[in-house]
């Protein structure tokens, strides 16, 4: 877990980009954690001067993850630029200042994710999470402020532009300054995914259909550029700090194709979104949906000191668990199978079961438990393949699969197994069965025999080989019992 004190270092590496070759030395990073004093700061708003006590240095008092009940998350645009998404730098400083005062201490993505799923263990007391938005230039002006008070901030980086800065945005050399800075980088857009498109009636590149766009040409485009524009971020090692990985996404304007009656919008993109992300952060939703959908409060011009200060205890933060109204909403049927170039599949989750609703082996999830995982894949936009596709996948013999290909297989032809068939078809998902022809040969009310196998063949299973005649039967040996692995005392060779 990533807290307020750390050290990153970063290794020598020589980067070519199209334009020019970047060095970046090896760098030690490190925060470290100072005693608290306080002092007195005035600042003069569009109302009364205000003065507030506030501590000069973030201190973290850590405590159990799971005691932390909400995380603030809050967004930001650009600093002392005259737009309605801009703070000025003396509005910023005092906000920060607030944070302090208040005894929050900044976290990072990561750490988010894990409180999110309940793999955190320890936290600062009071964790906040400050994000920047589309690497505007101006953002730079917050690293001292943030510097000063021990406090660090992630941004949400565009890569096109990045690619191609015009005075406005920061280039990668600049995120790359940045992230010695004590910044991380997240992904908000690839090279098109925040500019608007030619469309009177709906420019969000991500969020609408050009007209006449048939729905595969939409699904490819959004894909592309996703999946493009996070490569670009790996390849010029924006992501070190989350092991390569972006596990957060500021969805770009709030959009989704909310009140433009696109199904083929509305009904995919969530699902896509939330199979490559795991927090989805929307400043607009109320709630969490079953699509990773998190809230950010947005800052802009017109926030009010009491606005901000009123926000960081907004009922939106707080954990899943804990929230109301109910966190779920009914899960979807799933949205479209997109297929797409196999090279564009980076990896394919493959999952083992033995049993259902068998309660004395350790071995076995219930019939609830299952139905709820293939529920949430369906939700998740995957899709289950093959082996044979799965084979070729690897071997990089394939063409066309799925944008999210699974791979669901059960061990041993148990007869329970059995119990998935009604689930995995109502949902329109296969599994494998690795089978063990020696419980086939001579069942016992406890496997599935080889009429039973045949049956499973036309209800959508696929068979492969686990095990022969006597290969899943242990020895009797007790010191190592596995037929494969082991040999018999005075076994030769």
């Amino acid at each position: 877990t990533t807290t307020t004190t750390t050290t990153r270092t970063t290794t020598t590496t020589t980067r070519t980009t199209t334009t020019s070759t970047r060095t970046t030395t090896t760098t030690t990073r490190t925060t470290t954690t100072t005693t608290r004093t306080t002092t007195t700061t005035t600042r003069t708003t569009t109302g009364p001067t205000t003065t507030t006590i506030i501590p000069a240095t973030a201190d973290p008092t850590l405590v159990n993850a799971s005691e932390v009940q909400n995380i603030p998350v809050l967004c930001y645009h650009q600093i002392d630029n005259d737009s309605y998404e801009s703070v000025t730098l003396a509005n910023f400083t005092w906000q920060m200042d607030q944070l302090l005062a208040r005894g929050y201490n900044t976290i990072a993505p990561e750490d988010y994710v894990a409180w999110l799923l309940g793999n955190a263990t320890v936290l600062p007391a009071k964790p906040v999470l400050i994000t920047f938005d589309d690497n505007i230039l101006s953002a730079n002006l917050s690293t001292s402020v943030l510097q000063s008070r021990g406090l660090s901030a992630v941004m949400y980086v565009v890569t096109g532009f990045a690619d191609s800065p015009d005075g406005w945005n920061i280039d990668w050399d600049g995120l790359d300054s940045m992230l010695d800075q004590g910044w991380y980088m997240q992904f908000h857009a690839g090279a098109l995914g925040h500019a608007p498109m030619n469309n009177t009636a709906c420019y969000e590149f991500y969020g609408c259909r050009l007209p006449g766009e048939s729905a595969e040409s939409y699904y490819t485009r959004v894909i592309n550029d996703i999946t493009n524009g996070m490569r670009e971020l790996q390849d010029y090692q924006m992501l070190n700090s989350t092991g390569g990985l972006s596990p957060t996404f500021a969805l770009p304007w709030d959009f989704w194709g909310q009140g433009t009656g696109d199904t083929v919008v509305t009904d995919w993109l969530p699902g896509y979104l939330a199979s490559q992300f795991l927090v989805v952060f929307d400043q607009d939703f109320g709630y969490t949906d079953g699509y990773n959908r998190r809230y950010r409060f947005e800052i802009h011009a017109d926030t009010t000191d009491s606005n901000f200060t009123s926000a960081l205890s907004d009922w939106r933060f707080t954990h899943p668990s804990l929230m109301t109204p109910p966190t779920t909403a009914p899960l979807p049927t799933g949205p479209p199978v997109v297929m797409v170039n196999a090279s564009d599949v980076l990896m394919i989750p493959v999952l083992c079961y033995h049993q259902i609703d068998n309660a004395a082996s350790l071995e076995s999830v219930t019939l609830a438990n299952f139905t709820t995982q293939m529920d949430q894949l369906v939700t998740l936009g995957y899709t289950t393949i093959s082996p044979a596709d799965y084979v070729a996948w690897l071997l990089g013999n394939a063409t066309l699969l799925p944008s999210n290909p699974i791979l669901i297989t059960f061990d041993d032809n148990i007869l329970n197994a059995e119990l998935g068939t009604p689930v995995l078809q109502a949902r329109n998902l296969s599994a494998v069965m690795y089978v063990v022809t020696g419980f086939a040969d001579s069942p016992d009310g406890w496997n599935i025999d080889w009429d039973g196998l045949d049956n499973m063949l036309d209800q959508n299973w696929y068979i492969q080989f686990h095990a022969g005649a006597l290969g899943h039967a242990p020895t009797n040996m007790t010191d190592c019992f596995e037929f494969y692995g082991c040999r018999f005392p005075d076994e030769s060779a």
